[in-house]
């Protein structure tokens, strides 16, 4: 990992920042692409003790999770928070409810490792342009 003089740290070798309205899943997915390894060892190596596959991490975000983006890349704090669909309360939804129901923010259905729902929902049309996952509304 490359050290960077002007903020102190080393960050991620082939780090890209997010895109403009980017979901934390699609950065991470680009991410582990940009490393050229698979999106699982990329978690697995450098998000240790959090759990992405068994949680909604774009509505349900750890602050250990938060802690590792800031700790290997340059975004500060204010940056990861627009990574997540909490940073659109009153805009998007009234309250944004982490661990039950949120108005406006279907479930992925994740319990126990079983999958009861298809995953994030998408526009078809969308996705032929780039892909990027965005917290627009169309979540």
């Amino acid at each position: 990992m490359p050290y960077i003089h002007t903020l102190n740290k080393n960050i991620w070798a082939h780090y890209i920042p997010p895109y403009q309205d980017e979901l934390f899943t699609s950065w991470f997915l680009r991410l582990s692409q940009e490393h050229s390894v698979k999106s699982h060892s990329f978690g697995k190596y450098y998000f240790k003790d959090q759990q992405f596959w068994n949680r909604d991490v774009d509505n349900m975000p750890t602050d250990y999770l938060k802690k590792v983006i800031f700790d290997n890349s340059p975004l500060e704090y204010t940056a990861i928070n627009n990574l997540f669909l909490s940073n659109y309360q009153s805009m998007l939804f009234e309250n944004h409810n982490p661990n039950g129901f949120t108005s406006g923010i279907l479930p992925l259905g994740i319990a126990h490792r079983k999958r009861k729902n298809n995953g994030l929902l998408y526009c078809p049309i969308c996705l032929k342009k780039k892909l990027i996952i965005k917290n627009n509304g169309g979540y």
